[in-house]
C-alpha cells in the first residue's frame, strides 16, 4: 500500500504546472510595464524624478611628472575636476 502510494506521489510530480509571474517587478516592488512607466503614471514628466541615463565621459588626463604618475600609473595623484571633464555614467 505504502509502495503504491509513493509511486502516486512521484508519478503525481511529473504532471505539468502552471506558473504566475508578475513582468516588470523591481527591486522597490513597484510593478512597472515594458515602456519603464510605473503603474502611477502613463507618461514621464518633470513630477515623477524620471531622468533618462548618460553615458561615462572619459577623463582627458594625461598623466606626467606633475601628478607622479608617469612612471607608475598606481601613483598618479588625479582627482577628477571640470579641467579633465569627467563624467560619470548615469543609470
Amino acid at each position: 500500500m505504502f509502495a503504491a502510494i509513493v509511486s502516486l506521489c512521484m508519478i503525481v510530480s511529473l504532471l505539468p504546472t502552471m506558473a504566475f509571474a508578475e513582468a516588470g517587478v523591481q527591486d522597490s516592488g513597484i510593478v512597472t510595464s515594458e515602456s519603464g512607466l510605473c503603474e502611477r503614471h502613463t507618461q514621464h514628466d518633470e513630477n515623477c524624478g524620471y531622468t533618462e541615463g548618460t553615458a561615462e565621459i572619459p577623463c582627458s588626463h594625461e598623466r606626467d611628472e606633475s601628478c607622479g604618475g608617469l612612471t607608475d600609473p598606481e601613483a598618479c595623484n588625479h582627482t577628477h575636476d571640470e579641467a579633465c571633464g569627467f563624467v560619470p555614467a548615469t543609470a
